[in-house]
């Protein structure tokens, strides 16, 4: 069925209005860091994180700092994922697929940093949903429908990237 989601051309004018809204979302953020500095600290990220899973990172730092980076060895490894889906049949609402993620060493170096964009994302945009559980974001999705006549909808989180990456999308957010 997801393939059939498949568009042939953007709506132009939805590139146009996602253009302004992240031109603002950026400068809205950057306003916030500058009068809120921010410090990316690895220790802040991992004590969000099980003892056990804090190790493992800790041990991939480790090792890149041994080994330094490799390319070759840094690849997204497929694992399974079970979540809740928000469908209309509410008998069976868990769905389980496979997944891609990236290693460890990779997760070393980013999430930290992508945690505290996070959390900085939730203080100036109030649609995104990163904290968000699945039943909270069903009920303001469900309330922007409501308030946004003729709304469109369109994934932009790159979750359907195998047939999402059309080159007006990419061109927004590389500016």
């Amino acid at each position: 069925m997801r393939a059939c989601s498949n568009k042939v051309l953007p709506d132009l004018g939805v590139i146009a209005e996602w253009s302004v809204f992240l031109e603002d979302m950026f400068d809205d953020m950057i306003n916030y860091t500058s009068e809120n500095p921010q410090v990316v600290r690895l220790e802040d990220w991992l004590d969000n994180h099980p003892m056990q899973y804090r190790d493992k990172i800790r041990q991939a730092g480790e090792k890149y700092a041994e080994d330094g980076w490799n390319v070759k060895k840094a690849r997204y490894k497929g694992f399974p994922k079970i979540e809740k889906q928000f469908i209309t049949q509410k008998d069976d609402p868990v769905k389980e697929r496979m997944i891609c993620g990236p290693d460890d060493i990779k997760k070393y170096k980013a999430n930290a940093f992508i945690n505290l964009m996070e959390k900085i994302s939730m203080k100036c945009i109030p649609e995104y949903c990163g904290a968000k559980n699945w039943d909270e974001i069903a009920e303001d999705l469900s309330k922007f429908d409501a308030e946004i006549p003729d709304n469109i909808w369109a994934a932009s989180d790159g979750s359907g990237f195998d047939m999402t990456q059309h080159y007006e999308i990419l061109v927004i957010f590389e500016n």
